[in-house]
This record gives C-alpha cells, structure tokens and sequence, in this order.
C-alpha cells in the first residue's frame, strides 16, 4: 500500500509505504550466527548508508562487524540483552535503545531469554539518525530527509491509514498518530551531505 502525503506549504510531495512482515527480507546474520528481516535500506552500490531490520536473538553469541558505521538497537520484545565490550556493557532493555559503533567486539548475553529487537545501522558520514520508542497519546509530523514507524501495540494511523502490530511506515512525510496505550518505534534519518 503506497499512500502520498503532500506538503502544500512547501509544495513537496512524498511517498509513505506501509511494510508487513511478510514484505520484510529474511536473511542470515553477517556472521552466520542467526537471522534478520531486513525493513528496509538505502542502497549506495554494494553498500548502504543505512538499514533498518528486526532479529530473534534466541542465544547468546557475537555480533556481526560493521566497519565504520554506527549503530542503533532497541528491544521491542522480551527482557534484554547486555552488549559486552572489552571495556564496557551496554544494558539494551526493553524499549531502551542503545547506541554502539559497528566495529566494536560485541558479545550479546540475554537476560532472561530469548529478545526480538529493532536493528538501525547507518553510516555517520552521511545520516544523522535518531531511535525513540513513543507511547500514546500522541501526533507525530515526521519532517526528515526518511522517518519510519514500527507499530509494536494498540491503535496507530499514517495518514489516517491504520499500522497494524508489526507492521512498519516509511517516508519523508509521515503523520504518526497514536491512540492512549498504543507503542511504536520512531526512526529519523537525514541526509548530511
């Protein structure tokens, strides 16, 4: 479902696209040890400068190397997990995101079993990014260079159209409403150059 938002202000038109899970690309982890549904990317070539994904993290094990970019994880479900660095543990719990950078040795432990959790992966030479998990009741005007919405539970709209649990919102454009009790995961992207 492809929806157009258009900014008569600043006579601008954007494209929301609504994703599913079953639009996701499922693949496996870099290092072999899991998998990822990929949401979305942007595609520079062979590389790209971000991507959003969600991974079932269902043992403990190393992370995938991600030289030279940055790194953004929030728990959408189950208890946690603690990053092990060499000189540090990041605490990533539920709804919490965490920052870390993509070439670091990162051991991940659950705590409390098995996690589901929201993945973005940018490059900081040319995407500013920021992960915020918002709970109703709340209007959001996205107004960046590519925002995303990740409906984790209770009444949310784009555009007036309803994001069911799961299920994800793309764009430039994007108004995010959500009624009292409803979660979500809220992704900014913009463009530095």
């Amino acid at each position: 479902l492809i929806l157009l938002c258009v900014d008569l202000m600043q006579g601008l038109a954007a494209v929301v696209d609504i994703l599913y899970p079953k639009d996701f690309k499922t693949s496996p982890w870099k290092n072999g040890c899991g998998i990822t549904h990929e949401v979305a990317r942007d595609v520079i070539s062979a590389d790209f400068h971000w991507r959003i994904s969600i991974a079932d993290v269902r043992s403990d094990g190393p992370f995938s190397f991600f030289p030279k970019m940055a790194r953004i994880l929030t728990v959408i479900e189950g208890a946690g997990i603690n990053l092990i660095m060499s000189d540090t543990v990041l605490e990533a719990r539920l709804e919490s995101p965490v920052f870390f950078k993509g070439e670091l040795e990162v051991t991940g432990q659950l705590i409390g079993g098995p996690i589901r959790d929201l993945n973005l992966i940018y490059d900081p030479k040319f995407i500013e990014a920021k992960v915020e998990v918002i709970v109703g009741r709340a209007i959001l005007n996205v107004a960046a260079s590519m925002g995303g919405f990740l409906c984790l539970s209770g009444a949310v709209t784009v555009d007036s159209n309803e994001l069911p649990a799961g299920a994800f919102a793309l764009g430039s454009c994007l108004e995010v409403v959500l009624l009292p009790g409803a979660t979500g995961v809220m992704v900014t992207l913009i463009d530095l150059v």
